[in-house]
């Protein structure tokens, strides 16, 4: 198991913002910054002993011995794989000799497991244990007095905000003058392939948060949060919540995901989030609120393509956020203001490949005092 962090930012500087309280901000980016790597690592410690527990579950099922001779079938079995579908041989199949190549392995493994004595069904209990387990992990989607927070369609939007009223509001466009982007998670037998779209000018903020496991083993696991925001400066008019409407359009918006199931008693999940989202520092900072706009989950299936497309690209949807914390009439506040795509993936001798693809346009934030 191993962590994965990386970060930037500029807190955007202002003529009016002094010097001090700049400075504060910048050094509470930080340290929330690393109360977030912090809780990441607590998780990977868990994920850490409910792996270390599954190996143990399955060796105490077998025995060691069977257990060596079963990883090392699977390694030859792979090796003996990449040999028949080496090119030219394997790019000139077929779609149906491929699918009877895979029945014919998974066969002659289940085979090879009822030689040792070894039950299929058990092991596929044991692995949807650890599957459920490791999935208790995964932080709940975000509610606000018991409902979802979740997108908003224009026509839900406050009329004054639709007709252009800035009184009470404040309207923040493009070109945005500070940005950040980070990326947060953990990693067993998983690699992590990001890419990052941001441009302060335009409003773009999103990334390709890529998940893959091509020599899947018996209980390998990723999480990643990947984020890219802009910046901006509001001075409180009155003592409140900072409260904003997040006018995005959409530019991409694409949940990938493809299984392979290796052996026949394989078990898998994937499960992708994206949220349009909200940060205020100022005296404190608030939590990273999060407006889920679009989400994908399989679980169980051990085979399948998907490509899933929820939102229309070109499309405007909105997001309604406050901080959890209130800030004094007259004081400054950082916000901050993007996009999280969220990856989980659990594999147990499965073949994963997932990638949450996104890309927002952030129009306008309308931002105001919840203190009237």
């Amino acid at each position: 198991m191993e962590t994965i962090y990386n970060s930037q930012s500029e807190v955007a500087s202002h003529t009016e913002v002094p010097f001090d309280v700049r400075h504060s901000v910048m050094e509470q980016v930080k340290l929330s910054e690393q109360a977030d790597v912090k809780q990441i690592g607590e998780q990977a410690r868990s994920a850490i002993l409910i792996s270390k527990e599954h190996r143990e579950q399955i060796q105490k099922l077998m025995g060691v011995n069977k257990y060596e001779q079963l990883r090392a079938y699977i390694a030859e079995q792979k090796r003996n794989q990449a040999k028949s579908l080496l090119p030219p041989h394997g790019p000139e199949m077929s779609i149906e000799e491929l699918e009877k190549h895979d029945e014919k392995r998974q066969k002659e493994a289940l085979t090879f497991i009822r030689e040792l004595g070894i039950n299929a069904n058990q092991l596929k209990a044991l692995g949807e244990q650890t599957r459920k387990r490791l999935a208790d992990l995964i932080p709940p989607a975000p509610t606000e007095k018991g409902k979802p927070v979740i997108l908003v369609l224009p026509d839900e939007v406050p009329a004054d905000i639709r007709a252009g009223k800035t009184n009470p509001w404040t309207a923040v466009h493009p070109p945005y003058p500070g940005w950040a982007w980070s990326y947060n998670g953990w990693l067993s037998g998983f690699s992590f392939s990001p890419t990052l779209f941001l441009n302060q000018t335009t409003g773009l903020v999103g990334n390709s948060n890529y998940l893959s496991d091509s020599d899947a083993s018996d209980a390998d696991v990723g999480y990643i949060e990947y984020l890219a925001s802009v910046g901006f400066w509001y001075q409180m008019p009155s003592t409140g919540l900072v409260e904003v409407w997040i006018e995005g359009q959409s530019g991409s918006s694409h949940h990938h995901l493809s299984l392979w199931d290796e052996w026949g008693w394989s078990d898998s999940s994937a499960y992708q989030r994206n949220y349009l989202t909200l940060k205020a520092t100022g005296s404190s900072t608030s939590e990273l609120r999060r407006s889920q706009m679009s989400w994908f989950y399989e679980t169980g299936y051990t085979d399948g393509n998907w490509d899933n497309h929820y939102l229309t690209d070109g499309n405007i949807y909105w997001a309604h956020l406050f901080s959890d914390i209130s800030f004094a009439a007259g004081s400054w506040v950082y916000v901050e203001v993007g996009m999280r795509n969220w990856n989980y993936c659990y594999a147990n001798d499965v073949e994963v490949y997932s990638d949450v693809n996104f890309k927002w346009f952030i129009k306008s934030v309308w931002v105001e005092s919840t203190g009237g």
